[in-house]
């Protein structure tokens, strides 16, 4: 389990605090920004998972699924921030942060749902 969760931790730090760090220092566009740190997380997280918390081989099948049920989430949280972004005055930085329990209960249940251990 900690194995797990420090993944975990490595995929919020890089999606959400890479995110975060370069919309409010360098006023990169947060769609584009949260679109490269998600993907950029989920390969790292994918790649930690396979090889230290679950010590597998690398399956090609396995990770379509799981970069597929990721690619869902991002597009669920890029939705999520474009409404926010459109209809609020939060600051462009703390979008994903809303966008993130969205983007977690999806990634648990078809995670959970699809695949192999």
């Amino acid at each position: 389990m900690i194995p797990f969760a420090l993944v975990g931790g490595i995929f919020n730090l890089i999606e959400l605090g890479g995110t975060w760090f370069f919309v409010k220092y360098y006023e990169f566009p947060v769609q584009l920004t949260y679109t490269t740190c998600f993907i950029i997380a989920t390969l790292v997280a994918y790649t930690l998972n396979t090889f230290i918390t679950f010590r597998s081989r690398f399956n090609f099948l396995n990770f379509l699924m799981y970069f597929s049920i990721y690619m869902g989430a991002l597009l669920i949280g890029k939705i999520v921030i474009a409404i926010l972004e459109n209809n609020t005055g939060i600051g462009h930085e703390l979008l994903p942060f809303i966008a993130a329990p969205f983007v977690y209960i999806w990634n648990f249940f078809l995670t959970n749902k699809y695949l192999q251990r």
